[in-house]
C-alpha cells in the first residue's frame, strides 16, 4: 500500500504545481521498462518461448527492467503481456501476471526468451489468436507491462514492440530446361532459385515424377509417389547421375522443389511460413531433345552364348564374347545446338517368363557397350529379353528373344590344376523343399539326394556323388543343416564324403535305381463344367453331380470345374478355397496344437526338444509331422491355447483344401485329414484369416512287406503269427507301410559243435560264419531266386552273448533269440531288426543323440518297449527297395565286409590311392589298413 501514499504525495505536489501555473503533467513510475524483439520476426508462435538453434534465431526478446526509486531497495513485480494483431487485441493469462521477478534498485535486470518460455505457451493466450501455431500475417504488436504484485498496480510504463509477420515466396525451377539431350552415363542437373528474403537455413526437398498420360500434373503429384526424391540442405543444385534412377528418354517427367526452414533443427513446427506450404510451382521437361537427320535404327542381331568359363554373354548390332576385356563401343557423337552432344547407348531389359502365373518385373542395364555379361538370373527359370537403343528424343526397342537356362550347368572335363568356376552366391533366396532324386550344386560337383529332412533353405540328409574322373563311382555323401538357396545351389554348411573300410561309402551304378522307390502315383484330375455337387455313395464311389446328370469316379480324385474345386480322399469332400491365403504370421497369444488321435492308424512326430535341427519353427510354434496313406483318411486332435471361439477354427490343406473337423469341447477339435498325392502343409486358420498352427503332412503310397519266420531246432513253436503281425503293423503303419506274418513251411535242424551261433558284437556288419551256415542250408532247400521284399527270420535260441537280434542292413536275412524276447519285447525286436534289413535304418543314437545305453523310446533303439519312428525313418522306409536281386543265392557273398579300398581308387604301388575332391583339389593318402573315414 505504500505506493499509493507515494502516488499521492506526487499527485499532490503535482496538483500544486499546476495550481502554481505550469501547464505541464506527468506520470512518474519506479520502474523502467524496455522489449525489444530482434529481426528477423517469424510468425510460429513457439519461437518467443525458445532461444535454442543454430544461425541466428528469429524473435529473439530483449526485456530489460531497472528499479529506480531510490527509498525502495527491492521490489517483486509481475508481468502482464498483450498481442494485438489484425484479427484483434489479446491478453495473456492474468494468473501469469503472478509470477514474481525481483528487482534491485539500481540494478537493470535483463530477460531473454528462455526466461519468458511460461508467458509464450499455446494456453497462455486465448485459442483464437494462433492458427496451427502461427500468429496472423501482417502487423503484429506485442507489448508488455509491470505490475506490482500486492496491489496489481501498474508499476511500469507500457513498452511494445512491432513486428510485420508474412508468408514467404516458395522457390522457382530454372533447370533443366524444357527439352534436352540424354547422357550416358545420365547426368541431369536441376537447379532453382530461392524467392524468400530472410536469411535462415533451408531445406530443400526436390521430388520427381513421371508423366502419366491422361492424367494432370495435379493428378499425378496428389495421386502418386516421386520416383525420386532427394533432401538438399542449403545448396540450389542437385544432379541425377549414374547411381539415380534412370530417365527414359522421350519420357516426360514433372519436378517440383519444397523449401523448409531448418531453424528448428528438425522440430517438427518450423519458425516460417512458405506459400503453397514451400513447394514451388512444378516444372515439366522432357528427357530428350530433337537433332535434325540423326541416324537411328532398331537393334538387330540380338543373340545369347556361353564363354569358356561357362559364363552367359548377351550380344547385339554387332557386338561378342569380349575378347581380354576388350568390348565393341557403339554410337556416333552428333552435335545437337546449344544442348552440346549426343553418344547413342543401350538399355538391355529381361524378366523372368512364367506359364503359370503372371511373369516378373522388368529389370534392366543401361550400357554403350554392346554385349552385356548376364549373370541375373536363376537357374532352371526362362527369360524375356529385349534390347533397346537410345536417340535423342526416343528409345527404339529390338525384338524379344527368350533364354532358358538348365537347372545346371553342363559338365566340364576335369583336368588337374582346373580352376572352380565362379560360385555365384549373391541368391540366398533359401529353397523350400528337397526331396528324393532331387540334384543340388556344391561347387561343380552335382549330389543326388537319397535322404533329406528340413525345409525352408535348411537341409540335412544323405546322397551321392559321382567321381569326376571315374563316371562309374558314385560316392556317398552325408550333410547336417546345410543351406540351399532357390537355385539348388550349396550357399552354406558342409558336404562330407563317407569312408569306411568296407567300402559301403561306393553306390554301384548300374542298380542304383533299386536304390528308390520310384513313386510315379497321382491323384487324378478332372475337369467338368457346372459341378452341382460331389458326394460319395454306399460304395465309396465319387458322384459328380452336374448340369442335370452324374458322373462316378473311384477315389482319390481332385475334381475341377468353373463352378467350384473339390479333393475326394479316404471318404471325404473337402471342397477347394480359390481365393485362400496363406498366412504370413501366427495371431499373437493364440494357438492350436496338434497331437495323435487315440484312434490314429498312422504316425505323428511331434517336436522333439532332444533334436531340434530335425524340425523346423515359425516364430514359436514349433511344428509336427503326420504320416498318412494317399487315398486313406486318419484322426488327429487340435488343442486350443488361448483366447479364441473354438467354433471359428477351419482346417485348410496348402492345396486351399477345407478339411472336415469336429468340436469336441471349448478348447478341442478333432480333425480328419487324408492322403493326396504330395506332401501338404495343413493350416489352421481363425475366421480373421490369421494364422493359428500348422502341421506337415507326409503322403506315402502303402508297402507290404512278408515276413518269414523259420523256426531253427523248433524254437518259437508257441509263437502265433497272426498276433506277431497286429503287434508288428502297430509299429510300422507309422511310416506307411506293412507286413503279413507267416511260419515258412521249411523248418532247419542245426548241429553246431558249441551251440552257440556267433553273432561277435550287437553293432556287428556281416554275417558271422555259423549265421552263413544257417543260411546257406536254408536257400539250398528253398531254391534260388527268392522274392524282393520277403524276408526271413531265423528263429533261434542261442545267440551268443546278449545279443537278443541281429541283421544287416538292406539283407533278407535275420536272427532273433526267442530265448531272450518274447511277447511285446520279441515284436519290438523283430521290427526293429527288419528295419535294419528291410528300410535300411540305422541305430537311433548314429543319426540323433545319445548313446545305446540310453532308453529314447525308439523302434532303433535298444529300449524294450520303443516303439515310435521319427519323420526322417519314413522317408527312409519308403526309399529303399531291398534286398537287392544282386544278393539272391549269394551264400558266402553276403559277407560284404572287406578290409582293402575298392581296387578304382588304388595306385600302381599298391599301398596308396589318389582322388580329386570336390573342390578340384587333388589328393594321396598312404596306409591304407588304417583308412577309415576321409572328409573333405
Amino acid at each position: 500500500m505504500r505506493y499509493q501514499f507515494t502516488y499521492f504525495r506526487t499527485f499532490l505536489f503535482l496538483a500544486s504545481f499546476m495550481v502554481c501555473g505550469s501547464g505541464l503533467f506527468a506520470q512518474v513510475f519506479p520502474v523502467d521498462l524496455s522489449l525489444n524483439i530482434m529481426r528477423p520476426h517469424a510468425p510460429a508462435f513457439h519461437t518467443l518461448g525458445n532461444s535454442t538453434g543454430f544461425g541466428h534465431h528469429p524473435n529473439q526478446i530483449q526485456l530489460f527492467l531497472t528499479l529506480k526509486d531510490s527509498r525502495e531497495p527491492m521490489l517483486n513485480v509481475g508481468l502482464q503481456w498483450e498481442i494485438v494483431t489484425e484479427k484483434g487485441r489479446y491478453t495473456a493469462n492474468p494468473e501469469l501476471s503472478f509470477i514474481p521477478i525481483n528487482l534491485v534498485f539500481g540494478m537493470s535486470t535483463s530477460l531473454t526468451n528462455s526466461h519468458l518460455s511460461a508467458y509464450f505457451s499455446e494456453a497462455s493466450f486465448p485459442s483464437g489468436m494462433l492458427n496451427n501455431g502461427f500468429l496472423p500475417q501482417g502487423a503484429c504488436e506485442i507489448c508488455v507491462t509491470a505490475i506490482e504484485l500486492t496491489n496489481r498496480s501498474p508499476v511500469s510504463l507500457k513498452s511494445c514492440a512491432f513486428l510485420f509477420l508474412e508468408e514467404l515466396d516458395p522457390p522457382v525451377i530454372l533447370l533443366p530446361l524444357d527439352s534436352i539431350i540424354p547422357y550416358f552415363p545420365q547426368n541431369v542437373q536441376l537447379s532453382w532459385q530461392p524467392l524468400h528474403a530472410a536469411s535462415f537455413p533451408v531445406e530443400y526437398t526436390l521430388e520427381i515424377w513421371e508423366m502419366i498420360p491422361g492424367l494432370t500434373a495435379e493428378q499425378i503429384i496428389t495421386s502418386t509417389p516421386p520416383f525420386f526424391v532427394k533432401f538438399i540442405q542449403q545448396m540450389t543444385t542437385a544432379f541425377l547421375g549414374p547411381s539415380d534412377p534412370p530417365l527414359m528418354v522421350g519420357s516426360q517427367y514433372l519436378a517440383q522443389v519444397t523449401a523448409r526452414d531448418i531453424v528448428n533443427m528438425g522440430g517438427v513446427t518450423p519458425a516460417y511460413l512458405f506459400k503453397n506450404s514451400g513447394r514451388s510451382p512444378v516444372h515439366i521437361f522432357k528427357y530428350g531433345y530433337t537433332l535434325n537427320d540423326f541416324p537411328c535404327e532398331q537393334p538387330t542381331g540380338l543373340g545369347y552364348d556361353t564363354s569358356e568359363d561357362l559364363e552367359t554373354y548377351i550380344f547385339w548390332d554387332g557386338g561378342s564374347i569380349p575378347v581380354q576385356g576388350q568390348g565393341i563401343v557403339l554410337g556416333n557423337s552428333e552435335t545437337g545446338g546449344n544442348n552440346g552432344s549426343f553418344r547413342s547407348f543401350y538399355k538391355l531389359n529381361w524378366r523372368e517368363k512364367s506359364e503359370t502365373e503372371p511373369s516378373g518385373t522388368w529389370s534392366n542395364h543401361t550400357t554403350d557397350l554392346a554385349y552385356y555379361n548376364f549373370d541375373d538370373f536363376k537357374r532352371g527359370r526362362t527369360y524375356q529379353i529385349f534390347v533397346e537403343k537410345a536417340c535423342p528424343s526416343e528409345m527404339i526397342p529390338s525384338d524379344t528373344i527368350e533364354i532358358s537356362f538348365s537347372q545346371f550347368l553342363p559338365e566340364r572335363p576335369y583336368e588337374c590344376g582346373q580352376p572352380l568356376l565362379d560360385l555365384m552366391l549373391e541368391n540366398q533366396s533359401p529353397l523350400q523343399n528337397l526331396f528324393i532324386n532331387d540334384t543340388i550344386m556344391a561347387g561343380d560337383t552335382r549330389v543326388i539326394i537319397t535322404e533329406v529332412m528340413g525345409g525352408n533353405g535348411n537341409f540335412s540328409g544323405e546322397g551321392f556323388f559321382k567321381s569326376p574322373f571315374i563316371k562309374s563311382i558314385k560316392l556317398a555323401v552325408e550333410f547336417k543343416n546345410i543351406r540351399i538357396n532357390d537355385e539348388y545351389r550349396l550357399v552354406q554348411g558342409d558336404i562330407i564324403t563317407k569312408w569306411d573300410p568296407t567300402g559301403s561309402n561306393i553306390i554301384d551304378g548300374d542298380g542304383l535305381e533299386d536304390l528308390f522307390d520310384n513313386d510315379d502315383f497321382d491323384v487324378p484330375e478332372v475337369f467338368i463344367t457346372d459341378v452341382d455337387s460331389v458326394g460319395i455313395d454306399e460304395n465309396g464311389n465319387v458322384i459328380v453331380y452336374h448340369d442335370g446328370g452324374t458322373t462316378t469316379f473311384s477315389q482319390p480324385i481332385i475334381v475341377n470345374s468353373n463352378t467350384g474345386s473339390y479333393v475326394v480322399s479316404g471318404g471325404y469332400v473337402m471342397p477347394i478355397l480359390e481365393d485362400f491365403v496363406i498366412p504370413d504370421n501366427l495371431m499373437p497369444g493364440v494357438r492350436l496344437k496338434f497331437a495323435a488321435h487315440e484312434n490314429s492308424a498312422f504316425g505323428f512326430d511331434p517336436y522333439d526338444d532332444r533334436i531340434p535341427d530335425q524340425y523346423q519353427s515359425q516364430e514359436d510354434y514349433k511344428i509336427p509331422y503326420k504320416s498318412i496313406a494317399r487315398g486313406l483318411a486318419d484322426s488327429l486332435v487340435g488343442i486350443l491355447e488361448g483366447d479364441w471361439d473354438i467354433n471359428k477354427i477351419m482346417l485348410i490343406s496348402s492345396r486351399g483344401a477345407v478339411l472336415p473337423i469336429e468340436v469336441m469341447g471349448s478348447n478341442s477339435l478333432l480333425i480328419r485329414t487324408a492322403g493326396v498325392d504330395d506332401n501338404e502343409i495343413i493350416y489352421a486358420i481363425a475366421d480373421n484369416g490369421s494364422g493359428l498352427g500348422l502341421f506337415f503332412q507326409k503322403s506315402y503310397q502303402y508297402t507290404n512287406y512278408h515276413v518269414h519266420l523259420v523256426k531253427v531246432n523248433n524254437a518259437g513253436n508257441s509263437i502265433d503269427p497272426a498276433v506277431l503281425e497286429n503287434s508288428m503293423n502297430k509299429i510300422l503303419h507309422q511310416g506307411v507301410t506293412l507286413s503279413t506274418v507267416n511260419f515258412h513251411p521249411i523248418q532247419l535242424t542245426d548241429t553246431d559243435p558249441d551251440n552257440l551261433i556267433g553273432a561277435q558284437s550287437k553293432l556287428i556288419t556281416a554275417y558271422s560264419s555259423d549265421m552263413n551256415r544257417i543260411i546257406r542250408s536254408f536257400v539250398n532247400q528253398a531254391g534260388p531266386g527268392l522274392e524282393e521284399n520277403h524276408f526271413y527270420i531265423f528263429l533261434v535260441d542261442n545267440l551268443q552273448g546278449d545279443v537278443a537280434g541281429f541283421m544287416p542292413q538292406g539283407m533278407q536275412f535275420a536272427f532273433v533269440d526267442v530265448a531272450k524276447v518274447s511277447g511285446n519285447s520279441l515284436s519290438k525286436v523283430l521290427t526293429h531288426e527288419l528295419g535294419h534289413g528291410a528300410f535300411t535304418l540305422r541305430h537311433y543314437w548314429d543319426d540323433y543323440v545319445g548313446g545305446p545305453d540310453v532308453d529314447h523310446g525308439n523302434l532303433m533303439d535298444y529300449g524294450p518297449n520303443g516303439t515310435r519312428l521319427l519323420v526322417r525313418q519314413w522317408e527312409r522306409m519308403h526309399q529303399q527297395r531291398f534286398p537287392l536281386p544282386w544278393l539272391d543265392g549269394d551264400g558266402d557273398g553276403q559277407n560284404v565286409t572287406s578290409i582293402k579300398p575298392p581296387a578304382v581308387f588304388k595306385n600302381t604301388d599298391d599301398i596308396s590311392i589318389s582322388f580329386m575332391s570336390a573342390t578340384g583339389e587333388y589328393h594321396h593318402l598312404y596306409r591304407l589298413d588304417n583308412l577309415v573315414r576321409v572328409e573333405f
